[in-house]
């Protein structure tokens, strides 16, 4: 079975590596370029990990495609006061989309592999997505809107790990420097503002009843349920930021932050409210009985029926108690 694994150099592909190598697999890296800020470093480390694991590494050059996909949705997203979320974006366009095409076309790889905290179960309807069994570590939050095509042809070596267990694994096969190595970012640009225009329009905060209380330094800077760098406060009050509309910074009370329903774009799958939610990529709960803290536009809304991933989409606005 000939394999195509997106290396980085780090812990998690290289133990999918050496599992995948002991599986008989014929497996062949691939590196994709985006251009971030300490691009030669990664690259680096990762063909330094392909050569230790002696695997072909073939380096693909996806600035153009990143930028397009990943790079100018961020920036339009910040200033119309939404949230971004660029690793499912990067997932579904470019890591679990374009990579695989490519692989495939010019090194003739069937399947693809990463190192993602998840599973892919084949039931009557095709496979499924379910989260990894660590819950420390579960990534099937980022990986929602990849297709039933693609999951097909898509292997998690480490789905079935806990973290503790790949680090002892990959120390075992000699790899204790990396073992011990701390974790990697989820984004690999780092901040991801640092990317947004800091020149922006300043404009009012205001209360939910339209009381001005102080003024903002732009919308991008700012974020549903951010409390710090509000530059408000004093006399025992707490503000909270609890939605942005369109150059106004709307602040509240924490409770005026707890959203009991979302109103909901580019859904797919089953998005019924019966099932549990995460609304980011930490935390689950039944959003629409119990509440959730904090509900950004722009973010996703994750559906799970137990631990398989059913459905999902972009949050357009959260719902809250008292909202017509």
């Amino acid at each position: 079975m000939k394999v195509a694994l997106g290396i980085s150099g780090g812990i998690d592909s290289t133990a999918a590596a050496l599992l995948l190598k002991e599986q008989g697999a014929d497996v062949h890296g691939v590196y994709m370029k985006v251009g971030h800020p300490n691009e030669e470093i990664s690259l680096s480390k990762a063909i330094e990990a392909a050569d230790r694991l002696h695997l072909p590494l073939e380096v693909f050059d996806l600035t153009t495609e990143f930028a397009a996909y990943v790079i100018n949705y961020i920036k339009e997203e910040y200033p119309a006061g939404r949230t971004p979320n660029p690793c499912v974006r990067c997932n579904e366009f470019i890591k679990l989309g374009l990579l695989p095409r490519i692989s495939k076309e010019r090194l003739g790889c069937e399947m693809f592999a990463t190192g993602h905290y998840a599973q892919v179960k084949n039931g009557p309807k095709g496979p499924r997505l379910f989260k990894g069994i660590d819950p420390s570590k579960d990534q099937s939050y980022f990986l929602y809107r990849v297709s039933r095509e693609v999951l097909s042809k898509v292997i998690f070596p480490l789905g079935a790990m806990y973290k503790k267990d790949v680090r002892k694994y990959a120390s075992l096969k000699g790899f204790e420097k990396l073992a011990a190595d701390s974790e990697s970012q989820d984004f690999c640009f780092g901040d991801v503002k640092s990317l947004i225009d800091k020149t922006c329009m300043p404009g009012p905060i205001t209360t939910r009843d339209g009381t001005k209380i102080a003024e903002h330094k732009g919308v991008s800077l700012y974020t549903v349920g951010m409390r710090r760098g509000l530059g408000i406060g004093g006399g025992g009050k707490v503000f909270y930021v609890t939605g942005i509309e369109g150059n106004t910074i709307i602040v509240g009370p924490k409770q005026e932050c707890i959203a009991y329903d979302v109103v909901l774009k580019d859904e797919i799958g089953d998005t019924s409210r019966a099932h549990k939610v995460k609304v980011r990529s930490t935390g689950e709960g039944r959003l629409f009985s119990e509440g959730v803290f904090a509900v950004a536009p722009g973010q996703s809304a994750v559906f799970y029926n137990g631990d398989e991933v059913v459905g999902g989409g972009i949050i357009v606005r959260p719902i809250f108690k008292n909202d017509d």
